[in-house]
């Protein structure tokens, strides 16, 4: 079992197995799947480079689970900060699909995260508990990009029985 814990802040990615190569410096790892929360990872490639003095992290992986894991991923990261916490009265639930491409500099100090988050929803239910915002069977894209914040491609779903549609 391959595990990977880079940062205590973020979450740990576990892989049954794991293809790891070190060479001079810089390592790189490769496993077909493996788990973060209980969503399913795909095609998870690590990359640790020497860049300046400091290592420099790369993670790229696709995702396939609930919006339940998603939505804590907004929740428990370093995400939550990032986002200036703007999901932690928010639920979510139901399947979602994307991808996670994470750089950032290791080490102490000061350092720089660039973050590329894409979820595909599909049929999810998301509640906004302290404006009683019940939006059912949400669909579209949602990303999030370290510089840029949300956005949304193609949003639908249902708020109090009325379809709605929305682009951000």
């Amino acid at each position: 079992d391959a595990r990977l814990r880079f940062d205590p802040a973020w979450p740990e990615l576990a892989a049954g197995s794991a293809i790891i190569q070190v060479d001079d410096g810089r390592s790189w790892a490769y496993a077909a799947a493996g788990r973060i929360y209980a969503t399913a990872i795909e095609n998870l490639r690590v990359r640790v480079l020497p860049v300046e003095g400091r290592a420099q992290l790369a993670i790229r992986a696709g995702l396939r689970g609930d919006a339940v894991d998603g939505h804590r991923l907004l929740r428990e990261s370093p995400l939550a900060e990032l986002t200036g916490n703007s999901f932690d009265s928010w639920s979510m639930d139901g399947p979602l699909r994307g991808t996670l491409a994470l750089d950032m500099e290791l080490g102490s100090g000061e350092r720089r995260t660039e973050v590329d988050l894409q979820l595909q929803l599909e049929r999810v239910a998301a509640r906004m508990t302290a404006l009683s915002l019940p939006v059912e069977n949400l669909a579209g894209e949602l990303r999030y990009r370290s510089g840029s914040g949300f956005a949304g491609t193609a949003l639908s779903g249902t708020l109090w029985g009325q379809s709605v549609q929305a682009t951000a």
